[in-house]
């Protein structure tokens, strides 16, 4: 470990152990294992007398560090998923999802879905024209090929969308009235176009 990355864990750690003190999670000091006269050592300090005193002296008081790596792996699958999610929203938008479509797959707001089109630089302007029959075929047949139950739009994810615009060359938008069998009245009443 180099000398910075030490100084990190070793200001993180006390910094971690003053502000529970202070804050007088016991608890967690005791997990912790910090013995009770570094606790008396401290009670006079502030958050600030410590880190200082730590710095100046430079020492290296991190011997061994215990970690719960199923949480830890836990909380990065998480964050790894959100991330994926994320990209897919943002593919979604960039492929002229409409709002609908966002809402049923992440719950998005008409706002966040507002800022995420800003974000992606997306502008929808009116409405898209009728699908003909032979789209609507395109669509079903694709759908039919890769397994993708187009009956029940409530299961599928945003992958799935996206396969199947990329698959079609069809605007999202379009796919998304076809298979939700969604009419232009239908869209009038989201008033998605409104932002």
């Amino acid at each position: 470990m180099s000398a910075n990355t030490e100084a990190f864990l070793n200001n993180a750690l006390l910094r971690y152990i003053c502000e529970c003190q202070v804050s007088g999670d016991l608890a967690s000091l005791r997990r912790l294992g910090v013995p009770g006269d570094v606790l008396e050592l401290l009670r006079g300090m502030t958050v600030y007398d410590a880190l200082y005193a730590a710095n100046a002296r430079g020492a290296n008081y991190v011997r061994d560090l215990n970690l719960d790596w199923s949480v830890v792996r836990n909380t990065l699958q998480r964050a790894a998923e959100e991330r994926r999610d994320r990209y897919t929203q943002e593919e979604l938008v960039r492929a002229g999802a409409p709002l609908q479509l966002l809402q049923s797959l992440y719950g998005l707001t008409a706002n966040e879905f507002s800022m995420l089109r800003q974000m992606q630089s997306v502008e929808l302007r009116g409405r898209i024209r009728l699908p003909t029959p032979e789209q609507e075929q395109q669509v079903f047949d694709y759908c039919r090929a890769h397994k993708i139950d187009a009956a029940h739009p409530e299961t599928l994810t945003g992958e799935d969308w996206l396969g199947i615009a990329r698959g079609t060359g069809l605007p999202l938008r379009m796919i998304h009235k076809i298979v939700c069998g969604e009419t232009d009245d239908d869209e009038e009443a989201h008033h998605e176009y409104a932002n």
